[in-house]
């Protein structure tokens, strides 16, 4: 064996086996800090899955296009706790615009929201497009769900911000 590695190793066997007050110190803050870190860790993911169990659940009710293919309607339902939701976004489409206002609305518990959308290009609207839904749980927890219309179906809602 290499001469540096076995004087190495000895330097680490005695320094381990010498008790002293400083080394006791310092590994007793180091397990503390340990300790610290994991119980930090469970309290975030018990929030984390206690956000979840009161956060609106949205499902996609319906999607309907009108026969000229200008227009088209959403229908949005809450089976969870009320929420509010704050952000509409298209993915997959830039030429649709949202008719009726989004943000600030209420969506309670049982309730459905209708979101209207028209075509501004010479486009007709398919269901060949996504779109996510950013929303607020009464504590103010920031959640995102991606809905499929080829699928029509909800993925389940991811959080962005926990309050």
């Amino acid at each position: 064996m290499n001469p540096d590695f076995e004087q190495w190793m000895q330097d680490i066997v005695s320094f381990a086996t010498t008790p002293s007050t400083e080394r006791l110190i310092a590994l007793g803050v180091i397990i503390f800090l340990v300790l610290m870190f994991i119980v930090m860790n469970i309290n975030r993911r018990t929030r984390k899955k206690r956000a979840f169990l009161y956060a609106p659940q949205l499902f996609l009710e319906s999607f309907q296009v009108s026969p000229m293919g200008k227009d088209a309607y959403l229908k949005i339902g809450n089976m969870g706790s009320p929420g509010t939701l704050t952000q509409f976004q298209v993915n997959g489409r830039q030429d649709l615009l949202v008719k009726n206002q989004l943000a600030g609305h209420k969506l309670e518990r049982g309730e459905q929201y209708r979101i209207l959308l028209e075509a501004a290009g010479s486009q007709k609207i398919n269901s060949d497009f996504t779109f996510s839904l950013t929303y607020m749980d009464a504590r103010q927890n920031v959640f995102q769900q991606e809905f499929d219309l080829r699928k029509k179906s909800a993925q389940k809602a991811k959080l962005l911000k926990l309050a």
